[in-house]
């Protein structure tokens, strides 16, 4: 399912496609100071995981040279995290682990870890239990995340693709549903929500068209169907479709965690979860 987030407060939600130009219906407030530098900006938004794009890869794939030595989670591990937040592992002996870490949950592969003197260092991948499938997979440099970190869907298509430098954040986020379909998208600078969001539908109409401001949204427009009786256009019967802005109530209400963002176009006015 799709939600808004805040993070850092915890904050998620939703983006499109069609480029990021300034849609005429925004509502004219004063401007905040938004740091969306142009690398961040895609010149279309909109795409698809095609078949091969990104697909998860099964768990049995070992890309890893024989020698490379192996300790089992927990049995052979201890791991302690310090004041930043930075895991270090080490054996029973206390000598700091290069190598890989597997975790087994009842005799399956569920977690692999790259280690380099005892702190992560490379690729982090988790799989599902009892598919042969791979969940997620994170790349760090010196124990933080520094890289793309990639999601995938049960059926193997790619879910999400988020950016980090140095631990934080830093650039576009991308999720698409099953099949592969974009479905948000937004540009995080600093760690923090900044700039264009949108949220889009199956049909690829944009529901949530908004604006961040270090984490909060600033402006933003809704999609929503007329509720009157469907015109119909050829074999398929239509609603018309009405943009509106985000009242300042509706906006307060998003930045609070009041309110979340539905991923359906909504009947008769826009749908929020509370």
């Amino acid at each position: 399912m799709f939600r808004y987030i805040l993070l850092a407060s915890t904050l998620m939600f939703i983006p499109t496609a069609h480029g990021w130009e300034e849609n005429a219906t925004h509502p004219k407030e004063e401007k905040a100071e938004v740091r969306t530098e142009d690398k961040y900006i895609p010149e279309d938004i909109e795409e698809q995981v095609t078949s091969e794009s990104r697909k998860s890869d099964p768990k049995h794939v070992n890309r890893f040279p024989e020698n490379v030595k192996v300790y089992i989670i927990p049995q052979e591990v201890k791991c302690k995290k310090d004041k930043n937040r930075i895991t270090h592992c080490t054996d029973k002996a206390g000598t700091p682990i290069t190598g890989l870490m597997h975790k087994y949950r009842e005799d399956e592969l569920i977690r692999t870890y790259e280690m380099t003197d005892g702190v992560l260092n490379g690729k982090a991948s988790s799989y599902y239990v009892r598919i042969d499938q791979k969940y997620s997979e994170k790349n760090y440099k010196e124990g933080r995340l520094n890289g793309e970190s990639y999601e995938w869907h049960k059926n193997g298509v790619l879910k999400s693709v988020i950016p980090y430098v140095e631990g934080r954040k830093e650039g576009i986020y991308k999720a698409y549903d099953e099949e592969g379909r974009m479905r948000e998208q937004a540009i995080y600078i600093g760690g923090k929500l900044n700039g264009p969001s949108r949220i889009y539908a199956t049909d690829k109409n944009i529901i949530f068209d908004l604006n961040f401001a270090n984490n909060q949204l600033h402006k933003g427009t809704c999609l929503y169907q007329e509720k009157t009786p469907a015109i119909k256009q050829g074999t398929k019967e239509q609603r018309k479709l009405i943009r509106r802005k985000l009242s300042k109530e509706e906006i307060n209400k998003i930045n609070a965690g009041e309110l979340s963002f539905s991923e359906e176009i909504g009947e008769g006015e826009c749908q929020f979860y509370e």
